[in-house]
């Protein structure tokens, strides 16, 4: 066995001297500290420090555990409060619970029964609604067969409504069918269903019957028409409606009322032979209108000279491109239009027929519309127009009176 030696370089052993070193110094210092340490258990003082370090840590111990055992007493009661509180809130919530739910099965219990009653109102509404319907339906008919075969008046047609049952008749009413008071009279108005006359309220209007609106121009300006231009106005309106009605029968008496009370302005009064074509008309003129574009398009607007601007009531319209659909209502013998014998007499092409002529095309006959007849009569003049033919003529009137004052 043979030994080898290495040589270490300086470096490393100088690092090796190092840590023998420290070696010996903490050796040193550990063999001091046992001889120290040897020496103060000799001591008495030193060995009561200790005995007084282990009595406080003995009673430090001892507070530590009764503290941690309070400390725990004290949770576990909170414990107990808490979950008994816990408890008690878990009865009400459930209390409250099974009162909302007793509510809720109250409130549905309560809206089925309410369901239950609108529905069963509603199927007692339809059947009384079908029922309804099936009587009218049985009058209509009753009605038709009347108007087609003639007979016996249906007893719904014999019935007479009143205004005011037992009081005394009015007489205005009874005479001429028209009261001014109209249903706000104190006497009684009798409306009987069916009769030989028809009465179409205010159907013929004239601007010299409108005297509530004469203040509009000036208070004059009734003189300043004629009693044959108004005459000539009638003219045209009879020719127009005459053979209208008389498509539905034989007519013996045609009335048009020249008055200016509102109640009588324009009545026409058409007497038939039968009260089955009375009826009839009555049942065929329910919907139709009569008048022409011409009546309410704004003639001065067309002219440029309407007065009243952007406040006008009658229809400012734009001029159609290429002209189309022109309104030569002033190019017309009257305002209304060809008259019922020029349009007969002339040819003319059927579709510029339906686009001029005043009655509108008969509907089909509606039960929801046998309550009155409802013809809308349109002005027959521009107000524009009136003033601009008129004035001329007021004033030769004006300069003819202003003569004679001169001569006299």
């Amino acid at each position: 066995m043979t030994n080898t030696v290495c040589k270490l370089s300086h470096k490393e052993w100088r690092k090796i001297a190092k840590k023998l070193r420290r070696k010996k110094i903490r050796q040193h210092l550990a063999e001091l500290r046992k001889a120290e340490l040897k020496l103060l258990e000799s001591s008495p003082s030193y060995q009561l420090q200790l005995e007084k370090q282990r009595l406080f840590e003995e009673y430090e111990a001892e507070k530590e555990t009764k503290e941690r055992e309070e400390a725990h007493e004290k949770w576990l009661k909170e414990e107990e409060r808490a979950q008994k509180q816990w408890r008690e809130e878990q009865r009400l919530k459930n209390l409250a619970e099974l009162e909302r739910l007793k509510e809720q099965e109250k409130i549905r219990e309560e809206w089925e029964k309410e369901q239950k009653k609108i529905k069963e109102e509603k199927e007692k509404l339809e059947a009384l609604k079908k029922e309804e319907e099936k009587r009218r339906q049985e009058t209509l008919n009753r009605i038709n067969d009347f108007i087609q075969n003639g007979g016996d008046i249906p007893l719904e047609l014999q019935a007479v409504s009143e205004t005011n049952p037992g009081k005394e008749m009015c007489l205005f009413f009874n005479k001429v069918g028209a009261c001014r008071f109209g249903n706000q009279c104190s006497r009684n108005h009798q409306h009987f269903k069916i009769s030989n006359t028809l009465l179409v309220s205010n159907f013929y209007s004239h601007f010299t019957l409108e005297q509530n609106k004469s203040s509009e121009y000036d208070t004059d300006i009734i003189l300043e028409y004629e009693d044959s231009d108004m005459y000539s106005h009638f003219k045209e309106f009879y020719t127009d409606i005459v053979p209208e009605f008389k498509k539905f029968g034989d007519l013996t008496m045609v009335k048009v009322c020249c008055n200016s009370e509102p109640h009588l302005r324009g009545n026409v009064y058409i007497e038939y032979k039968h009260k089955k074509d009375a009826l009839l008309a009555y049942k065929e003129f329910q919907g139709r209108w009569y008048g022409d574009w011409g009546g309410a398009v704004c003639g001065d607007f067309a002219r440029r000279r309407c007065l009243k601007g952007k406040s006008c009531n009658f229809l400012h319209v734009f001029r159609n491109p290429k002209n189309e659909y022109p309104i030569d209502w002033y190019k017309h013998k009257s305002n209304y239009g060809h008259s019922l014998s020029d349009k007969l007499d002339d040819t003319f092409d059927n579709n510029n027929y339906k686009r001029n002529w005043r009655w509108s095309e008969s509907p089909e006959s509606s039960p929801k519309r046998q309550k009155g007849v409802s013809h809308k009569h349109k002005k027959s003049k521009k107000k524009s127009k009136e003033k601009d033919s008129y004035r001329d003529k007021s004033h030769k009137h004006k300069s003819t009176k202003k003569k004679k004052r001169d001569k006299s």
